[in-house]
């Protein structure tokens, strides 16, 4: 059952009360458990729960 859809005349208090009930909640906790390898003289970036930017710049060392 959609409440909103239901009854469309309380569709807006029904907003405003997930909203407000929302906003008591406690802050959302992660426990965050990882394990990476790299092998093979692979290259690994690792961000759990971030991002990694990376740019490629050409090789600049002499004799390659």
């Amino acid at each position: 059952m959609e409440l909103a859809k239901d009854f469309p005349e309380l569709a807006e208090a029904i907003r405003q009360w997930a909203i407000e009930t929302q906003t008591m909640l406690p802050p959302t906790q992660q426990g965050w458990v990882n394990t990476f390898v790299a092998r093979d003289q692979a290259t690994q970036y690792n961000a759990p729960g971030g991002r990694i930017n990376i740019t490629s710049l050409p090789d600049t060392r002499s004799g390659s």
